[in-house]
């Protein structure tokens, strides 16, 4: 029975440590993203490689 009981609180332990760092950081929450969200990629800007170079 204490061996069920601990693998019970393990789990549920472990569900909880998942549940809050798989949360927003404040910098998220701000509305912030760190990736550039409007720069053209590099095909974008040159789509055949350097064959026109």
């Amino acid at each position: 029975m204490k061996r069920i009981l601990f693998s019970l609180t393990a789990v549920a332990l472990a569900a909880v440590f998942l549940l809050l760092s798989g949360g927003c950081t404040q910098i998220e929450r701000e509305g912030i993203s760190p990736i550039p969200q409007n720069t053209p990629a590099s095909w974008e800007l040159n789509p055949y490689g350097d064959v026109f170079r």
